[in-house]
Formats: C-alpha cells, sequence, structure tokens
C-alpha cells in the first residue's frame, strides 16, 4: 500500500484552465495551516467569505495591513481539530500573477504526521 503523501494541497488540473495567468489553480491546503511570507510581487488570492458577492477573490499582497508580513492560510484539518462554532474554516486561494514575471514564495506547511507503512 503506497501511502505517500507529500502533497499538501488539493490543485485544480490548470491544463484546462483558458487563463493563463492562474498559476496556482484554486484549492484548499490539506494540512492544519501554511504560513506564507507575503511576495513583493502580487499573485495570491483567496475568496473573501465575508464579502457578498459569492466568487469576489480577495488580492492579498494588496491588502496595505499586511504588506511584508506572515500570512496564515487555513487548511482542511484546521475544521476536523477545532470546535464547529469557532469560526476556522479552510481559505479556498490561488496564484494569478504574470507568467513572465519571477514571483518567489516562502511557504512553511503545518500538518499532522501521517502513518507510514514501515
Amino acid at each position: 500500500n503506497n501511502n505517500n503523501n507529500n502533497n499538501n494541497n488539493n490543485f485544480v488540473d490548470d491544463e484546462d484552465s483558458e487563463d493563463e495567468n492562474i498559476v496556482c489553480g484554486e484549492h484548499y491546503d490539506t494540512g492544519i495551516f501554511t504560513c506564507i511570507l507575503i511576495s513583493e510581487v502580487p499573485g495570491l488570492e483567496a475568496i473573501n467569505r465575508l464579502s457578498e458577492e459569492k466568487d469576489e477573490w480577495l488580492e492579498v499582497e494588496k491588502i496595505d495591513e499586511i504588506k511584508h508580513h506572515l500570512i496564515l492560510i487555513m487548511g482542511r484539518k484546521i475544521e476536523m481539530l477545532s470546535k464547529k462554532d469557532c469560526g476556522l474554516k479552510a481559505t479556498f486561494h490561488r496564484v494569478v500573477t504574470d507568467p513572465t514575471v519571477r514571483r518567489h514564495s516562502i511557504l512553511f506547511f503545518m500538518d499532522l504526521p501521517h502513518k507510514t507503512d514501515d
């Protein structure tokens, strides 16, 4: 049984995407959370759950209050580990940028240990 689970993300297949600027498709991270150092090149977008519009994407690096900071993106397992009424929900997000512009990301994935067959 090969349960090698090194992929911390649930990615949408971008090959069928008509938008060539989507360099990392819409997804939830599967771990507890992901810590991200904000990039100087915009591109990280998250669904704005506070908006009345259903599919409003929030451009994270363009929010003045969080420039040059770390942010946390909640993963699927945060919902499993927290109480249902505490408000912690997984963050649906993507990266949209000009593919000709170099963009660097520094990420730290926090996850639960997974069972191995060793």
